[in-house]
């Protein structure tokens, strides 16, 4: 069925947006609709009048998700500062970055399994870095270690094809965004099991933001209405059907493609 889904975006950490509810969405043409044409901002208040997560139910069954960590990245903004050693393999409580995306992953029940992508060049120091991590089980789910692309829709599709093709939902991650909390994954996979292809936590923007004409940046169009924008960030959730589907059926190169939500625009 040809039609439009909505994408919902979860707002976090935004005290001046809890005075009511809001809805966040986005717009993407898709195959894989469910009927549901919207949903409102979940926001951590259970004042009557706002939405909280007892309104979705606690006891409500949620289909595992598999848990992609994006750890293919070259950090170039801050390896200057790190001796050359790519944000996401900081030590951090002496352990890599990366890591601490992974522990909170693991804190949570509905995590079945793991694929982490590393770069390719030293790729085989990365798994055995890894091998040793999970050496006593603390993630508790099986786990695979696999080599990342030129692009990041590349790392995102070769850990892709490293699931089992009987996978429902999958969370893709940044390694070098490992501060998220675990409720936040509880919250993205109870709107994927209501029935929505893709759901993306997002923060209110609060700067302005202005689009210039051209290359140089310095002549500007115009002001974009901030308070209808919102900065996307990672854990983002899908189906994973939907999405295999939308990275198989895009053969052209599209460097504007920053985020999986952003291809499964595209897609439609």
């Amino acid at each position: 069925m040809q039609g439009k889904i909505f994408v919902p975006i979860l707002l976090q950490n935004s005290k001046h947006f809890c005075q009511k509810i809001f809805t966040f969405l986005f717009v993407v043409n898709s195959t894989c609709i469910n009927g549901q044409m919207e949903i409102h901002v979940l926001c951590n208040r259970k004042t009557l009048g706002y939405v909280s997560r007892k309104n979705f139910g606690d006891n409500m069954d949620i289909t595992k998700c598999a848990a992609l960590i994006l750890a293919a990245g070259k950090g170039t903004r801050l390896s200057s500062h790190t001796g050359n050693v790519c944000k996401q393999f900081v030590l951090y409580k002496n352990k890599p970055l990366f890591w601490q995306s992974a522990i909170t992953f693991a804190s949570s029940s509905l995590i079945n399994g793991f694929v982490f992508v590393f770069p390719s060049e030293n790729f085989e120091n990365y798994q055995k870095q890894l091998e040793q991590l999970c050496s006593n089980n603390i993630l508790g789910v099986p786990w695979k270690a696999t080599i990342g692309g030129e692009t990041r829709r590349d790392s995102v599709y070769s850990a892709l094809i490293q699931i089992p093709n009987l996978t429902d939902h999958v969370i893709i991650h940044d390694a070098a965004r490992p501060f998220f909390k675990s409720e936040l994954v509880l919250d993205i996979c109870k709107m994927l099991d209501r029935g929505f292809s893709a759901v993306v936590p997002g923060i209110p923007v609060t700067d302005t933001i202005k689009i210039c004409t051209d290359n140089n940046l310095d002549t500007v169009e115009q002001t974009l209405p901030r308070e209808k924008l919102v900065a996307v960030q990672t854990p983002q959730a899908f189906s994973y059907p939907c999405l295999m589907k939308a990275h198989q059926d895009i053969t052209f190169k599209d460097q504007n493609i920053t985020d999986d939500a952003t291809l499964m625009e595209k897609a439609g």
